[in-house]
């Protein structure tokens, strides 16, 4: 499936004509609402590099850190606020996230690996696909024709295709939570 093709779907599951402007805001206010909701193996990437100050750039695909390691510490995450308290004390082996910097509290010059959630490619043109699209397309769909229920006021479309779209969704996450940890494919 493409994303012409999961307009069209969405139309046609909700059994209503759209504008493609409105189909195009359906699919991207789900696509919001994926991104909180779906981790999957494909969207673990790895960053890796020597720290040149006190700060790691973040990645521009970065969702939620799973992990960083600096030199063979795994870091903890600290909020901003203990963070400043913690550089000031000199202690070690933490960082915090501010804007689109990683600050750390290790020396520069130290190598570290950040293993990061990323987001999936947003769908532009009628050809674009993406992992999820083509693996678990219903997580779109449903998400897709809630938010076309909602712009039609229907409450209980709404309340359905929410329903239809969290069973995807746990689905889909019980499957690749499972994989991870060397369960069933």
């Amino acid at each position: 499936m493409n994303f012409s093709e999961l307009r069209s779907a969405i139309s046609a599951h909700v059994n209503r004509n759209f504008t493609d402007a409105q189909l195009v805001l359906f699919v991207s206010l789900a696509e919001d609402e994926i991104r909180n909701d779906v981790r999957v193996r494909v969207q673990l990437n790895a960053a890796t590099g020597t720290t040149t100050d006190n700060y790691i750039p973040a990645p521009l695909d970065l969702m939620e850190v799973r992990s960083l390691t600096m030199g063979q510490t795994l870091m903890r995450y600290t909020e901003p606020g203990q963070f400043t308290d913690m550089v000031d004390a000199q202690q070690r082996g933490a960082y915090t996230i501010l804007g689109d910097y990683i600050y750390v509290t290790e020396p520069v010059g130290t190598d570290y690996e950040l293993v990061y959630w990323s987001a999936f490619e947003r769908l532009a043109a009628d050809i674009d696909t993406n992992w999820l699209l083509t693996n678990a397309a219903n997580v779109y769909l449903f998400a897709g024709c809630k938010h076309a229920a909602v712009f039609m006021k229907d409450v209980e479309s709404v309340q359905g295709y929410e329903a239809l779209y969290r069973q995807a969704v746990s689905a889909l996450n019980s499957r690749e939570g499972a994989a991870m940890i060397g369960g069933q494919m």
